[in-house]
């Protein structure tokens, strides 16, 4: 029955439509955000762009066009309502498949932290996959506590309670020294390479001894390497930086991990951006600069650049922000690594051998490559599964950089050892997550009935299946390196990698269950408790990790619910995925080739 016609003096306006409202064709509040985005539980993506006059003039044209276009302005209208939760378009190119993740207008991602205060996320960040995995379980289950989370648009960031100026310089003795000393080399083993143990070691007697040492340049290195030792160590609730020079991009790299394993995340990204910026002023980047001192201190240099990429890198994936190294303007060789003999060589360009260092090239590539341009194609996803598979099979020489091979692990420095082997693994397993998650995510999508784009080759259904389930397999697999990794007595309770990629896994899991994967022998529930567990663990001594345990726990909820049949859920397209011949429990590290 249509409305009665309203009177126009007495018709109410607003000045402008969200972007949502205007794509849904509804009637929008104005506010901010309006109320349709209220009902749907989408306030973060209430956004309210000026239109141009290049867009006027399209929807003017489109209204002049008869209806035969009415079917496909709808399924035009249907892709973009789902903004973000998949790859909005394909293109298909010859081969070259391409998905388009982005959407018309572009969405920022804002979430508020403790103190009200608005931070941006990016694509490749693990709330931003949450917002994602939100919204198809919306599709698929319908609101339940997961999606209608109070603290849903919230990111954790603890306060100091300390002022700094009733801080008293610390009070050590050596033994006390020496014990932080060791626990902050089992902390940060297989991500800080700043310098070799006996350096610390040789150092400290003589330094708790000095009186004066708080004017020595060495000692902002020495405290913030035995707090973050303390740190480590802890089981329950418990100044002045010169001008550049290596021991500044040291101190801040420093800094921005203490401050990262605090769960401050915005304060860590300042100092680390301190110390790109230093480190840039000392030209440690460049090749010319490392090779005109004596070995040992060009080593250095080069160790000093390698941590700092492998910190920034790891920021850029996690928060989904740009990264503040680049390649670009490095003009280190790439040694390969059946020149190096092993962690004692003293050819500086010996440093870019490392394994963890390498992984992080290839989440460089996909953070620039895919993220940043929202979009994948399965010629860009072959030829990073390249780099993944010479990666795998050089594996084994480049941990003798890392000094994680077994043949220079000791009885002493076993934890360290076998921490630093599984932080690169779940680094592995993570950069697989980052290069198939939207394809995974695609793949949900379509199987949720919300896209229609006609007939695919069995080629084409083949490739994505795989990329899907190498998602799915690499979170399994992650998991359980974690799982094998942080429930020794000794191990280090603050763990920021091992946190982020267990929480993006878990997420993972959670979309495939969306997708039916249980259903097909993949072990989702071990994984999913598995995966909670462990952030439980952290949980006692990191809120963040408390945070994503109990997101993880409503989203296991939410994946019982899925069990009800919903027909709407269950519609397909009208061809059905292939899975790869033999089981779907593949080693995909031996697929990418």
């Amino acid at each position: 029955m249509p409305r009665n016609r309203v009177d126009p003096l007495r018709r109410r306006r607003v000045a402008q439509a969200c972007d949502s409202c205007k794509r849904r064709k509804e009637k929008c509040s104005g506010g901010t955000p309006c109320g349709q985005c209220k009902s749907r539980h989408r306030e973060e993506a209430c956004q309210y762009t000026k239109a141009q006059a290049s867009d006027v003039a399209k929807r003017l044209l489109c209204e002049t066009r008869g209806s035969s276009n009415h079917s496909a302005s709808e399924d035009h209208h249907a892709l973009c309502e789902l903004d973000d939760l998949a790859p909005s378009e394909t293109l298909k190119e010859g081969d070259n498949t391409v998905l388009n993740a982005a959407p018309k207008p572009k969405i920022s991602r804002m979430l508020r932290d403790s103190q009200g205060r608005f931070i941006y996320v990016g694509e490749s960040a693990s709330l931003s996959s949450l917002q994602t995995v939100r919204r198809a379980v919306i599709v698929a289950v319908g609101p339940c506590e997961f999606t209608s989370d109070p603290l849903r648009h919230l990111i954790i960031e603890t306060t100091p309670t300390i002022r700094f100026d009733n801080v008293h310089e610390p009070l050590l003795d050596l033994a006390e020294a020496l014990s932080l000393a060791d626990q902050f080399f089992q902390v940060v083993s297989g991500i800080m390479d700043l310098f070799d143990p006996a350096w610390l070691i040789d150092k400290l007697p003589t330094w708790v001894e000095d009186s004066s040492r708080r004017g020595k340049l060495e000692s902002p290195v020495i405290y913030l390497a035995l707090a973050i030792g303390a740190q480590g160590r802890a089981r329950d609730e418990s100044d002045e930086i010169i001008a550049e020079s290596l021991l500044t991009v040291q101190s801040f790299i420093l800094i921005t991990y203490y401050m990262l394993a605090a769960c401050r995340h915005n304060g860590a990204f300042v100092n680390l951006g301190v110390a790109v910026r230093a480190a840039y002023a000392l030209g440690i980047h460049r090749h010319e600069t490392n090779v005109a001192f004596v070995p040992q201190e060009g080593i250095s240099q080069e160790r000093t650049w390698k941590t700092l990429r492998v910190c920034d890198l790891f920021f850029s994936a996690s928060m989904g922000r740009p990264p503040a190294t680049s390649d670009t303007d490095c003009n280190i060789p790439w040694t390969s690594v059946d020149q190096v003999a092993g962690r004692e060589s003293q050819y500086v360009p010996s440093q870019v051998t490392s394994a963890i260092l390498r992984i992080c090239h290839v989440f460089e590539r996909i953070l620039i490559e895919v993220y940043s341009r929202r979009a994948v194609s399965l010629d860009l996803a072959r030829s990073i599964s390249r780099q993944h598979r010479e990666w795998t099979e050089a594996l084994p020489r480049m941990l003798k950089i890392d000094g994680l091979h077994e043949s220079v692990a000791t009885r002493s420095l076993g934890l360290s050892h076998r921490l630093g082997c599984g932080l690169v693994k779940i680094a592995y397993y993570y950069s697989i997550i980052l290069l198939s998650r939207p394809i995974l995510t695609f793949k949900v999508c379509h199987n949720a009935g919300k896209f229609s784009h006609g007939e695919a080759s069995s080629s084409f259904n083949a490739d994505f299946n795989t990329y899907a389930d190498a998602c799915v397999d690499s979170a399994i697999k992650g998991i359980d390196v974690a799982h094998e990794t942080v429930y020794e007595q000794a191990m280090p309770q603050r763990q920021p990698f091992i946190i982020n990629s267990v929480f993006i896994s878990v997420l993972c899991l959670g979309l495939a269950y969306l997708d039916d994967f249980d259903q097909r022998g993949w072990p989702l529930s071990t994984g999913l408790r598995r995966g909670i567990a462990i952030l439980n663990h952290f949980g006692r001594l990191n809120p963040q990790s408390a945070r994503y345990s109990e997101i993880c726990q409503l989203l296991q909820d939410a994946t019982t619910m899925r069990s009800i049949p919903d027909t709407a859920f269950e519609c397909r397209l009208q061809f059905e995925y292939t899975l790869p011949a033999g089981n779907c429990r593949t080693d995909f590290a031996v697929f990418f080739q």
